[in-house]
């Protein structure tokens, strides 16, 4: 094997170990003060990674404080998501059941596509 071909496929496992970082960081800067993360999960297909389950929660109180007008907080948390490049306009909201009274938590899942699948050989 020539020397280019061994830092070309060198080039590309690092390149897949740090798309997956920055998928990360690129939901992580989106999410709403009282957001976190209970499930990352990637979906395959054809041999990639065209997209990730994301399940999480937030604080009641302080995700309706962020709210504006029509769009609730876990909608603009997906606008954020289609909004950054890592992702599509295909991002949506799979899950974000009506709260019971009294409750102080939210949760929701959402279907995050990304706009560069991970390939995974």
């Amino acid at each position: 094997m020539a020397a280019t071909d061994e830092i070309g496929q060198l080039a590309d496992l690092v390149n897949r170990r740090t798309q997956w970082a920055r998928v990360l960081e690129a939901v992580q800067s989106c999410m709403l003060d009282g957001m976190w993360l209970t499930s990352f999960a990637p979906v395959v297909d054809e041999g990639r990674v065209s997209s990730v389950i994301v399940e999480g929660m937030g604080f009641v109180d302080r995700l309706e404080a962020q709210e504006s007008g029509e769009e609730t907080a876990v909608e603009l948390f997906r606008n954020g998501l289609r909004a950054s490049e890592a992702f599509t306009d295909g991002t949506s909201i799979k899950q974000a059941p009506p709260l019971d009274a009294g409750a102080y938590s939210q949760k929701f899942t959402m279907l995050v596509e990304l706009s560069s699948p991970i390939k995974l050989k």
